[in-house]
């Protein structure tokens, strides 16, 4: 027995996909502003520009990663409204994938916490060190 969303369901879903993947390209972008700092920083030749850049790479890797993962989910989420006779499994892939973007994102703004505390630390520590 499948079951068809109607329409007012339809566009719940698909507010709910479009917003959840505009939000995942807005993620990915500031992953990629990131990196594009730490490729500045790591250009200037010295060495806390360089441990700089290397710890802006790291810090871009995380809102790279989740923000294709909201784009895929968001993806999931619109092809439950554009299809027709799998609903029910669209959805579940989606709020599937919408689970793991989530769960992706958890793990990372704590890892994200600790390479924070190291730049800081990095940033206070290694300009008096290498004096």
């Amino acid at each position: 027995m499948s079951y068809e969303f109607s329409a007012t369901e339809n566009e719940i879903i698909r507010k709910a996909g479009s917003r959840t993947k505009i939000w995942g390209i807005l993620t990915l972008a500031g992953g990629i502003l990131t990196a594009l700092m730490g490729l500045a920083a790591a250009m200037s030749g010295e060495t806390f520009g360089i441990v700089a850049g290397v710890i802006y790479a790291l810090l871009a890797l995380i809102p790279i990663i989740i923000g294709r993962s909201f784009m895929e989910a968001g993806n999931a989420l619109g092809a439950a409204v554009t299809t027709a006779g799998s609903d029910i499994d669209h959805l579940m892939t989606a709020l599937t994938g919408l689970s793991k973007a989530f769960i992706i994102q958890i793990v990372a703004a704590a890892v994200w916490g600790g390479i924070l505390i190291l730049g800081i630390v990095a940033a206070i520590a290694l300009p008096s060190f290498l004096s």
